[in-house]
């Protein structure tokens, strides 16, 4: 996501998260950090913690709650322009907060990347982010795979670890029919 939104030409960079609980979206968050600050951005992570709704396991974030986390990133002075959020159900609540509070979104001005290529999630959004595609049917796969070849060889005692690489997907492909 920093290397995406550095080579669109933003040298301000935040991560935006609603639920700060969550572990992977804080390591997510670090990363990009790390990232950016190699890149020679600036970067800030931009989170609060997720309203416990009914004791739910998956998230449930109100629009209040983005409102809050955009009040959050335009307090930042001066304000990031490439943003890379969690996930796509929160980038679904925080690409319309934005755009109420008068930020134009899309190429040249305040750009945003999302994560995990949940369309459902996106598309009614305009214009559309672009987002990194964690490829889950490539995931499910291996994992498939694995799950085969570790009955086939009980008896073998290592663990074996795959890593799926993402992909992003730019905005100019998501903006249009797909």
């Amino acid at each position: 996501a920093a290397m995406y939104l550095y080579g669109r030409g933003h040298q301000r960079l935040a991560y935006l998260n609603l639920d700060r609980a969550h572990w992977p979206f804080r390591v997510t968050g670090h990363a990009m950090m790390s990232a950016a600050h190699e890149l020679g951005a600036q970067a800030h992570v931009v989170d609060q913690a997720r309203e416990d709704l009914e004791g739910s396991y998956w998230p449930v974030h109100r629009p209040q709650a983005a409102d809050h986390l955009v009040d959050q990133l335009l307090a930042l002075n001066p304000a990031p322009t490439g943003l890379f959020v969690a996930d796509d159900m929160q980038t679904a609540l925080i690409q319309p907060a934005l755009q109420r509070r008068g930020v134009s979104i899309g190429p040249g001005q305040v750009e945003i990347i999302s994560c995990n290529n949940e369309t459902p999630y996106l598309v009614g959004l305009s214009p559309r982010p672009a987002e990194i595609d964690i490829r889950v049917e490539t995931i499910g796969r291996h994992a498939v795979q694995q799950l085969a070849w570790r009955i086939e060889h009980r008896n073998v005692p290592e663990r074996i670890i795959t890593a799926i690489e993402t992909r992003v997907i730019p905005h100019e492909v998501t903006s249009g029919p797909r």
